[in-house]
């Protein structure tokens, strides 16, 4: 199941010769599939390269290779749409919506910055075909 929505960001140049790993997971929170999001990878020393991200969609992720994350650390952030707001690819929640005759706040849930502003997440991504992932994060997390 390739979500289809994969971007890498980056200027390009030399980024574009960096070998790159095909990576899938899953991401929960408290236990529960993530409904939507982002997941980014941001390369970590001594790790170069451009930034990777895509959506978690019922929580599941799914980056090829060809734009997947370069091999080595790298930092992990996920993160939801604002309170209030939609990922402008969440069909379901337009439609949502569409039927509350646009009125309706959506129900966003809120990840807490440990795990996107200021995520201690990371990910060894190996030189292989295959990266299985697993991030089971926590709303309230220990600190």
């Amino acid at each position: 199941m390739s979500v289809g929505l994969a971007a890498a960001i980056g200027c390009g140049g030399s980024f574009d010769v960096l070998p790159r790993a095909a990576v899938t997971g899953t991401v929960t929170l408290d236990g529960q599939p993530l409904e939507s999001g982002t997941i980014r990878f941001v390369p970590a020393a001594p790790t170069g390269g451009p930034k990777t991200s895509t959506a978690i969609m019922n929580g599941w992720f799914d980056l090829p290779s060809d734009v997947g994350p370069v091999i080595g650390r790298h930092r992990v952030e996920i993160e939801t749409p604002p309170a209030g707001e939609i990922a402008m690819d969440d069909e379901q929640a337009l439609e949502r919506l569409q039927r509350a005759g646009r009125k309706a706040r959506i129900d966003v849930v809120r990840i807490p910055a440990v795990y996107n502003s200021n995520s201690q997440l990371t990910a060894d991504i190996a030189a292989t075909e295959f990266n299985q992932l697993s991030f089971d994060l926590r709303s309230k997390p220990r600190q």
